[in-house]
């Protein structure tokens, strides 16, 4: 049951009870853009052979299928997958690539293109470890990766600033960098921040990450600030008494910068004399804030 494979150019005389079912048979060329699978009978093993010329098989070996290469453009990539461990990969373009003796290519995918300005946050689903990618750049994803698509980086002026929460950490922190701002692996923008600006004539109180209270005044001149992470800027509910017909209830508004200067209410009452004579009183009262920290200190 021994099997030989003889290759020309020979001549030769076959050994006794030896035999040649298929007699003599034609070599496969394997070329830059052909491969061979070859199985071998006794193992049941597939193997691919790329090596450029003429193909002839070992023994007990016996050719499955000539494959020809897959063309992937510059803008494309292919994705293959191993049919015995079930595994994805990716090829990118431009290339001219053979398919494995185990592989099969699913299909054929476009890249992301990734412009200036932009960014993209990529999750491995076996790992649960995340990566950006920002532009300009064609991308090809790794097999395992998932992505929810593409998103614009923030833009920040001497005005703007950003807020990030770095999801490993719980820390957050203050980005104030004028520029495109991409944020890094694990990092998502909370909020967009305008500089704070307090006129000579306002002030403003700023409660930090421990309830303590900080003013910021502008009686010096304007004064501008960044909101820092934990802090926030306080605000109060005013009634408001601008008009002179105001019943209660009164209607209030929101206050986060003071006003400093004097200000008035107008003010009608309705009474009586001691001899039950009807009056209507009309007035004007002048009032300002001379003391902040005292005010709120005495009303929280």
């Amino acid at each position: 049951g021994a099997e030989r494979v003889m290759s020309g150019p020979l001549t030769f005389a076959p050994a006794p009870l030896e035999e040649s079912p298929a007699g003599v048979e034609t070599c496969l060329t394997v070329g830059a853009a052909t491969a061979i699978v070859v199985e071998n009978i006794t193992s049941g093993q597939l193997r691919l052979v790329t090596a450029h010329g003429h193909f002839v098989p070992a023994p007990y070996e016996r050719v499955v299928l000539e494959r020809h290469g897959q063309l992937v453009e510059a803008h494309e990539y292919g994705i293959i997958k191993d049919r015995l461990s079930g595994q994805l990969r990716h090829e990118p373009g431009p290339q001219l690539f053979m398919v494995g003796a185990y592989e099969t290519l699913l299909r054929k995918a476009a890249k992301i293109v990734i412009e200036r300005g932009e960014y993209m946050r990529l999750l491995d689903r076996n790992t649960g470890t995340e990566r950006i990618v920002a532009g300009p750049v064609l991308l090809v994803p790794r097999p395992t990766e998932e992505h929810k698509g593409k998103e614009k980086a923030v833009f920040l002026t001497s005005e703007t600033a950003v807020l990030l929460l770095n999801r490993t950490s719980g820390q957050q922190r203050l980005i104030t960098t004028p520029g495109p701002f991409i944020p890094s692996a694990y990092e998502h923008v909370l909020e967009v921040r305008s500089r704070i600006r307090v006129l000579p004539h306002q002030a403003a109180l700023v409660r930090d990450s421990r309830g303590d209270l900080a003013l910021r005044s502008g009686d010096s001149g304007s004064v501008a600030f960044w909101l820092e992470p934990y802090s926030t800027l306080v605000d109060m509910l005013w009634s408001d008494y601008s008009a002179a017909s105001i019943r209660e209830p009164v209607p209030k508004h929101r206050v986060s910068l003071i006003d400093l200067r004097v200000q008035k209410i107008l003010f009608t009452r309705d009474m009586r004399t001691s001899d039950n004579v009807k009056l209507r009183l009309e007035g004007t009262v002048f009032w300002k804030v001379s003391d902040v920290l005292l005010m709120v200190n005495s009303t929280f």
